[in-house]
This record gives structure tokens, C-alpha cells and sequence, in this order.
């Protein structure tokens, strides 16, 4: 007599779907990774590192909130952002 519980099938199909995971997954899983290369002139990017106004010109969908008239910036400078959150995304409380 057999006894039956109802795990059986499951069990089995969940161990035949690991084993065709491990044998064909490298196969049909592919993974890249990407490497570009920029030739920027250091001007540039001496700018894009030392002037409020370059910032926004480089990272438009960042926001500057210190705006405190000073364009330059110098060693020890820090600059504030604010990021707006695309309108399509909803917060969950």
C-alpha cells in the first residue's frame, strides 16, 4: 500500500528543474559586462570638477542647491544636491 502525501510530484519537478538549472544554465545565461573608453581633455575635466556651472552642465538631473553665487570651487569646497524622484515612481509609506 502507498501511502500519499502530495509532495511527491513537487519535489521531483523542483530537483529535475535544479538539475537543468545546473547543466544548461551557463548555456543559456549570458552575462556582460561593459568597458567603454572617454578621451577627455583634462581642461575639461578640471572644469567639470571645479565650477558650479560645469556641474550642471555634466549632471543636469542633479539639482544644485547651495547656490551661493561663488561659481568656483576650490579644495575643501562641497556642493549640495537635490535629486528629483521621476514622477512615474510611487513611494510607499
Amino acid at each position: 500500500m502507498t501511502r500519499k502525501n502530495g509532495l511527491g510530484r513537487p519535489v521531483v519537478a523542483g530537483a529535475v528543474g535544479v538539475g537543468i538549472g545546473l547543466v544548461l544554465g551557463d548555456r543559456l545565461v549570458k552575462t556582460y559586462d561593459w568597458r567603454t573608453e572617454w578621451i577627455i581633455p583634462v581642461p575639461v575635466v578640471y572644469e567639470a570638477l571645479t565650477s558650479r556651472s560645469a556641474v550642471r552642465e555634466w549632471w543636469p538631473s542633479m539639482e544644485v542647491v547651495d547656490d551661493s553665487g561663488d561659481d568656483e570651487l576650490r579644495v575643501g569646497s562641497s556642493v549640495d544636491f537635490s535629486v528629483h524622484q521621476a514622477p512615474g515612481v510611487a513611494r510607499r509609506s
